[in-house]
């Protein structure tokens, strides 16, 4: 039995919405005045919100990925690294590596928590020995060679040394002499609690070893374009900060273009000055205040699921004022009184709007049960999102809807208004006549659509999940095309309860099995 088909129980649900609709309007210049308030309130907690990526906080706390790097960090350190893919016709040509050179001190020396880096022109060339032998002593370091000074002859030497190498020819440089990596590694991060600064570590980071990239590819990219040489830099440090400053650029294109599509929409549905105003600051307060309240609360709000909930808050607002409106104009029509019309609104609407309401919020709730941060983020959000406007819709668009003299009231129907109840009406008359066709049709999409879930693919490459339209991820892969480099290291951790496990032959000879193992993928470019 559906108790809300009962003609009484809508009834006292209508006649409670239409007492609150004469509640709110008693007390309309409170709410109205309220409401500027909490939105000034809510503008100074916007200066302490941030907005940036952390990759690590993709995962709730006790996520196995999480885990298991704290555990890793723990005995060997960080795993981030920053990478420059370096590009030219030949990368042992002595201008070449004076840049390379010039680029790997201004890394080490300018990146925040640099450890150590790894490039042509820092290394250390180890004679090969007998493993029963073993010898620290190095045939040379790169990093103390004059490149200016050395002849032809030498460098030729040391090049053919570095190919007869399988450890740095085809992992530090191509085979062709067309590539080469410059890696550079990092100390571990410090705690939140301990960090300062408004981005991320990870992104502080990347935003510096960016800019060093960006700066030596202007200044040699023309005076070296005949030699094709480019610069490219990588590690999740760069993608995060690069990802951030170019989703926030796109977020703000987008958030323009909606709100210029919405003012349209309201002016163009409701044809009041009132009206208008009022969604405009609904939508803009209910903003305002959720990301307000984030900014209190010193949350850093990632730009690309920070989309979900403006683009919801505007759609819902839009569409229940737009509903409220309707009615409330169609009740003017016959009353010329702006109080009784908000209230008979209210009794018709309050009801539809307040459960369409409560299960969107529902909804956006099941998001917390998503082991993925950003995901619960905007789930939360959203939903606090969606109450605070509903608040608003409740309280604050009624009461601007009351203002003005009743007694100078002129209400027209126009061709546009016209033309939409024709619309809808025809649109119902059809449903109602072709109600057993449309739940035919209905059913058998969804079952076509519901084969057509099983095919949809579950993949991480770079190209298939983020494309190339971004800066960003079109250098990401092309990094992770090329023949050396690559934009995240993977560990695997060994561990075992035993003393002196890995001391014994028998389990090297395992662990050696096993590096044997991951070399022969093809994805996989080196294992240390």
């Amino acid at each position: 039995m559906n108790i809300f088909g009962n003609k009484d129980v809508l009834f006292t649900i209508n006649r409670c919405f239409e007492r609150f609709g004469e509640f709110v309007i008693k007390g309309r210049y409170f709410f109205i005045i309220l409401t500027f308030l909490l939105i000034l309130f809510s503008v100074f907690g916007l200066k302490n919100l941030r907005v940036g990526l952390d990759l690590d906080k993709y995962f709730t706390e006790d996520d196995p990925i999480i885990v298991n790097k704290e555990l890793f960090a723990k005995d060997f350190g960080n795993n981030d690294f920053v990478g420059v893919l370096v590009d030219a016709d030949n990368v042992f040509d002595r201008q070449i590596l004076n840049i390379i050179r010039e680029i790997s001190t201004e890394l080490r020396d300018s990146v925040p928590f640099s450890k150590e880096l790894i490039s042509l022109t820092d290394i250390n060339y180890i004679l090969p020995v007998n493993p029963m032998m073993p010898t620290k002593k190095a045939v040379f370091n790169t990093s103390e060679i004059d490149i200016n000074k050395i002849t032809n002859d030498q460098l030729s030497k040391i090049v053919k040394l570095f190919d007869n190498r399988e450890g740095i020819k085809g992992k530090l440089y191509s085979a062709d002499h067309k590539q080469t990596w410059i890696v550079l590694k990092l100390n571990v991060f410090p705690k939140n609690a301990e960090w300062k600064k408004k981005q991320a570590p990870v992104e502080y980071v990347g935003q510096k070893a960016y800019e060093i990239v960006v700066k030596y590819n202007n200044k040699y990219g023309e005076t070296f374009k005949s030699k094709n040489f480019k610069l490219t830099a990588a590690g999740s440090p760069v993608i995060a900060y690069r990802r951030n400053a170019e989703s926030f650029q796109e977020m703000k294109t987008i958030i323009v273009f909606a709100a210029v599509i919405s003012v349209i929409l309201i002016v163009l549905m409701t044809l009041s000055f009132r009206a208008s105003i009022g969604v405009i600051v609904s939508v803009s307060g209910s903003l305002l205040m959720v990301f307000g309240i984030k900014g209190y609360a010193r949350e850093t709000v990632d730009p690309g699921f920070m989309l979900i909930p403006i683009l919801l808050t505007i759609a819902v607002s839009v569409a229940y004022a737009i509903h409220f409106t309707a009615f409330y104009k169609k009740m003017l029509a016959e009353s010329r009184d702006r109080k009784r019309a908000v209230v008979l609104s209210m009794k018709e609407n309050g009801w539809p709007i307040f459960f369409a309401s409560f299960t969107t919020i529902v909804s956006l709730l099941s998001f917390i049960t998503i082991p993925i941060a950003p995901i619960q983020w905007a789930g939360k959000t959203a939903a606090l999102s969606i109450f605070i406007v509903y608040l608003l819709l409740m309280f604050f668009y009624p009461s601007i809807l009351t203002l003005g003299k009743s007694s100078q009231i002129k209400v027209k129907k126009t061709s546009a208004d016209a033309f939409w109840d024709s619309l809808l009406n025809r649109i119902s008359e059809f449903v109602i006549r072709r109600g057993k066709l449309i739940i035919i049709v209905f059913s058998l999409v969804t079952v076509v659509m519901t084969v057509f879930c099983f095919s949809v693919e579950v993949n991480l490459n770079s190209k298939k999940m983020f494309g190339t339209k971004m800066p960003h991820t079109k250098d990401m892969v092309y990094v992770s095309e090329s023949k050396i480099a690559t934009s995240y290291f993977y560990n695997i951790l060994l561990k075992s309860n035993e003393e002196g496990f890995f001391r014994n032959i028998d389990n090297i000879k395992k662990v050696a099995d096993i590096d044997k193992k991951i070399k022969e993928s093809a994805i996989v470019n080196d294992v240390t």
